[in-house]
């Protein structure tokens, strides 16, 4: 074999299994963040909320902890607390998507049957979120604190940095 048809054999692999490699986490539409959240509100933000006053920490129930550690997409310790503000019946959680990762799920994404062949971050991310508020809406501590959080009752935040998202749960509660 020639080096030329080295050169070409590996040109045509390279092309074959090319990979899109991100530098940062690129903008975000919020079009279609919207679309594809499933009637969740979600959008971007410089900046995630913060409860402020009397807030209480609170671990995840153990079985939706179970569940959400089984994502491919974000890294949720053990020790995972929400917070809960019961004065205003209002709860955040908080977790982050690393570029790597979210480069990795779309990539899976797009060798599935089940996605299209395009997987969009927003898809990506407007499912994950939706996903881990559901997980945690129908968790028991939560209802204690706050009251029943209906599915319309919540929206995401999405705050960009260099190479990762932080996403932002904000619950709003109906009291006790």
């Amino acid at each position: 074999m020639t080096i030329t048809e080295s050169i070409r054999i590996i040109s045509l692999i390279a092309r074959r299994y090319e990979v899109v490699v991100m530098d940062e986490i690129p903008e975000l539409s919020n079009e279609k963040l919207s679309s594809h959240s499933q009637g969740a509100d979600i959008r971007t933000v410089n900046s995630i909320t913060h409860l402020s006053g009397e807030s209480v920490q609170r671990p995840l129930d153990a079985s939706d902890l179970q569940e959400l550690q089984q994502s491919k997409l974000t890294s949720i310790p053990t020790q995972a607390c929400y917070t809960l503000l019961p004065s205003e019946n209002r709860g955040t959680f908080t977790f982050t998507i690393r570029k790597t990762q979210l480069e990795r799920t779309i990539e899976r994404r797009e060798r599935n049957d089940h996605f299209p062949d395009d997987v969009s971050a927003e898809l990506v991310i407007a499912r994950e979120a939706s996903w881990i508020a559901s997980t945690i809406n129908n968790g028991q501590k939560m209802r204690r604190y706050i009251g029943r959080v209906s599915h319309d009752d919540y929206y995401v935040e999405v705050a960009r940095e260099d190479s990762k998202l932080t996403l932002n749960i904000v619950f709003e509660g109906e009291g006790n």
